[in-house]
């Protein structure tokens, strides 16, 4: 057979019941089953001849056939078998990969621009509150409950922490629900989600800017007197913003030429 395939010219050479055996232009070889079906005809690669012995071609157009009988498109079915095992494969490697893994790599991706201390609590805010949760588990699994897990026992007492830390969540959860690591919506999601199960008086009175008391003029020598006392850089440009008057920003800008 393999033989005749080297000397054979290009074209189909009929095996019967559907069965043809190839030769391309540039002289590979392969079986090709060919069908009909609603009236078209199609053809199907069987795979490369001599990989692909005779006896096992017409083990493969046989099998075809019986799909055929079946009422199922052989075409259709093996592709349909090939999307089966790509999912089940995107199954095992979601479950391979952890929150605390996407967290990571979330930060990789998108941290260039962020300040050193800024990238650093970040992470840490995760590695105190979220971790311990969901840390070890897949995207995938990662529920409702699972957040306010996390976030329930500081909502009260840390409410602009933990809403940071919900907005993280809820960004790691995104990025792998685009790489197809997760479906569904996003549990950690605020508007129309938590903002049913956590107190909104808590989240606003947090988002609101908080004001220290205004220090009454006559206690400015004693507010001198204990700056004197507090050797930091703090501390001295504390005292020459309140004896020249300038803005806290010429204060900086001063200081750091310093």
């Amino acid at each position: 057979m393999e033989s005749i395939a080297k000397a054979a010219t290009p074209g189909k050479t009929n095996d019967g019941d559907g069965l043809y055996f190839q030769v391309s232009k540039s002289g590979d070889t392969s079986w090709i089953f060919r069908y009909k079906l609603d009236g078209r005809s199609r053809e199907m690669g069987l795979g490369p001849f001599p990989a692909v012995t005779l006896g096992q071609a017409r083990q493969l157009a046989a099998d075809q056939r019986k799909l055929l009988a079946s009422g199922s498109d052989p075409l259709a079915t093996r592709d349909a078998a090939k999307e089966a095992k790509r999912e089940a494969e995107r199954q095992a490697a979601a479950r391979r990969t952890t929150f605390e893994d996407l967290a990571r790599e979330y930060q990789q991706a998108h941290g260039g621009s962020w300040s050193e201390k800024w990238r650093k609590g970040w992470l840490r805010k995760l590695e105190l509150y979220a971790f311990p949760t969901m840390g070890k588990l897949s995207a995938d699994i990662i529920s409702t409950e699972h957040v306010l897990t996390a976030l329930q026992p500081i909502w009260a007492t840390k409410t602009r922490t933990a809403d940071e830390i919900r907005g993280q969540i809820e960004q790691i959860l995104d990025a792998a629900k685009a790489r197809r690591l997760r479906e569904g919506d996003n549990p950690a999601r605020w508007r129309g989600h938590l903002d049913n199960l956590l107190s909104k008086a808590e989240k606003k009175k947090a988002r609101q800017r908080q004001h220290f008391p205004v220090l009454q003029w006559k206690d400015t020598p004693k507010l001198i007197a204990d700056l004197l006392n507090i050797d930091t850089r703090d501390a001295i440009a504390t005292r020459l913003l309140i004896l020249t008057g300038a803005r806290y920003h010429m204060i900086q800008h001063s200081m750091a030429r310093v």
